[in-house]
């Protein structure tokens, strides 16, 4: 009996004793289990956080991509406002330019003609000389106004930028040698630049030689 008791006595302190680890472990794990708690709701307090933060982020994202896609449609709509306007520019260019080469071409057949009038008036009524140069300078300050000159001068140096020569004449006079004889057909200048040459003969020094090499050439003797 008394074994008996002292075994009973012993189951119950072990019991007990596990009784106590169990409650201290039922103790601890309910603390972890509320640190796990804390930490899980500062886990959601932080991602609540920072999904309203991406929230905030998207949203502002989404307005510049509003904003550029707003700035895009204005570039779009004014370079197609530009494209039109340049294509209406060159076509308007084109136009004019067509309409200036009509008009050159006008003012070469009228210059051309009157060039004729000239030349025929010159040799067989000198009357007319006088009234043709008054209309040549009525004529010169219009073609001044709109940027052409006339190419057409005797007695000028030869420029072979401005002269096509298609003649050479033969000359004793050494202060006519390469200079302009005649025009044979008229030639002009149109803003600075040379749209037609003028055909013209020039004169020649038959005698360069001798008048280079005076000493050279054979002389009179006066004395015999």
């Amino acid at each position: 009996m008394f074994f008996h008791s002292k075994t009973k006595e012993i189951s119950a302190a072990k019991l007990e004793n596990r009784l106590r680890e169990l409650e201290q472990r039922i103790h601890t794990g309910t603390s972890e289990i509320a640190g796990l708690k804390q930490m899980v709701s500062q886990l959601d307090s932080s991602l609540h956080q920072h999904q309203e933060k991406n929230h905030a982020k998207l949203d502002g994202l989404h307005t510049v991509i509003q904003k550029h896609d707003m700035a895009l449609e204005d570039l779009l709509d004014e370079w197609s406002e530009k494209q039109s306007d340049d294509q209406e520019i060159r076509k308007r260019f084109r136009a004019y330019e067509q309409q200036e080469t009509h008009l050159l071409q006008l003012f070469e057949a009228f210059q051309e003609q009157f060039s004729s009038l000239k030349r025929f008036a010159g040799s067989s009524d000198p009357s007319w000389s006088a009234q043709i140069a008054l209309m040549e300078q009525a004529l010169e300050e219009h073609r001044r106004l709109c940027g052409i000159s006339v190419i057409q001068e005797c007695g000028a140096a030869v420029n072979y930028d401005l002269y096509e020569i298609v003649e050479a004449i033969d000359t004793d006079d050494p202060n006519l040698d390469q200079t302009i004889a005649d025009i044979y057909r008229f030639g002009y200048i149109y803003k600075g630049t040379v749209k037609k040459k003028a055909q013209a003969a020039a004169y020649r020094l038959t005698n360069k030689s001798c008048v280079n090499q005076a000493s050279q050439c054979p002389q009179d003797d006066k004395g015999e």
